[in-house]
Order: C-alpha cells, then structure tokens, then sequence
C-alpha cells in the first residue's frame, strides 16, 4: 500500500507486481494491528492536510477519526499520535475494535518542524516513543552585500518561502498559523499586507509577470 504524493493517489502492489490504484485524493498513513484497516488522511485539492480517516482495505469504506486539519498520524503502543497543520502534536488512546478515541487529544508538542511539502520531521517507535525536531519562528529580513540587515516585519512567525515581485515592490510568502498556512503579499517596508490565499494550505507563491 503507498501513496503517490503528487496526485494523492492510494495504490496497492500485489505480491505479483500488479498495480492498482484504491482510492484518489487520500494519503496513507499507517495500517491498524489486524491489517484490515489504515489510517488516511483525506485531502482537499492542492493540500497537503486534510480531516483522518480510517480506511477498511476490503471494502474502500472510511470513518472519521479526527476532523481538523491533520499533516501526519501513527498508531502505537494503543494511541493514536497526529500532528496538526499548524504543527502541533497530539495524542489520545485509540480503541481498535471500535475505531474511536477512546479520550480527550492531549497536546504533546506545539512546535514541530514541517517541511513545505506537508512532511513532518519525527519518528514514532513501536513502544511509544517520540523523536521530532522542534520548529523555531523566525523573522522576514533583507540583507545587503554589505551585510546591513534591515527587519521587514517586526513580528517573528512562520515564514515560508519568501519571492519578490517582478517589479521588487512586494514580497509573497507563506505563513502557517493556528488557522493553517497561506500565502501572504507585503509591500518591502512591512507597511502594506494582503492576504492572496484562504485555503489553510497556501504555499510557495511563485510570481509571474
């Protein structure tokens, strides 16, 4: 079972060779204790996030798990463990036989790095373990040849992938938030600011003239 990551299309691989494809726009993420069913995450177009599902590899059918925004999910040791799409980490306990949470989220960590192709960097061990590199915020600065720096914007964040415009007035970048992550157009000085996307996955803005 694999996805392929640009399309978001689910595949399965028979002993044999043979490909098929299972379902499109889902990502797999584990498959369950029993080997019957899989943690997906249903993803909306052009997201790398999208709500949890599991998925029953017999018959294609799914159930929500977790509704919110999600980047990457595990099963382990009886928890379910995701991160969110504003890379926060949770856990709860995860009853197999009915497929539910058997709890309340509790928040494990509320600062992991994610790659802008939606890959989170952590690692979850079979006996419940952790390992994940924390993210930082960081600020918006223009650098002269000189070395001179001079701040853009005065509030650090998550700042992503920043492009001057054609005309080198503006500056788009992305930003991830609580709310998800978009794209964003300052004018050089900080002073002016638009919002160019509301999907809650905006990213990597690229100008064209």
């Amino acid at each position: 079972w694999w996805t392929d990551p640009l399309g978001a299309v689910f595949h399965r691989t028979d002993r044999d060779g043979a490909d098929s494809v299972v379902a499109r726009s889902v990502g797999i993420q584990d498959i369950l204790p029993g080997q019957r069913y899989a943690l997906v995450i249903g993803y909306s177009f052009a997201q790398n996030s999208g709500s949890l599902l599991v998925f029953d590899l017999r018959t294609g059918e799914t159930e929500m798990l977790v509704e919110e925004e999600v980047v990457e999910a595990r099963y382990t040791a009886g928890y379910l463990v995701w991160v969110r799409a504003d890379n926060v980490m949770f856990a709860a306990a995860l009853d197999l036989k009915s497929r539910r949470l058997k709890g309340p989220p509790v928040e494990i960590a509320n600062d992991l790095t994610v790659t802008g192709a939606g890959l989170v960097q952590w690692s979850v061990s079979e006996n419940g373990s952790v390992a994940y590199l924390p993210g930082t915020d960081s600020e918006l600065v223009e650098v002269t040849r000189s070395g001179e720096v001079r701040r853009i914007l005065d509030e650090p964040g998550r700042y992503h992938s920043p492009r001057y415009s054609p005309d080198g007035t503006r500056i788009a970048l992305d930003i991830v938030r609580s709310e998800g992550r978009d794209v964003w157009v300052y004018s050089r000085d900080g002073s002016e600011r638009t919002r160019a996307t509301r999907t809650g996955d905006g990213h990597d803005p690229v100008w064209s003239s």
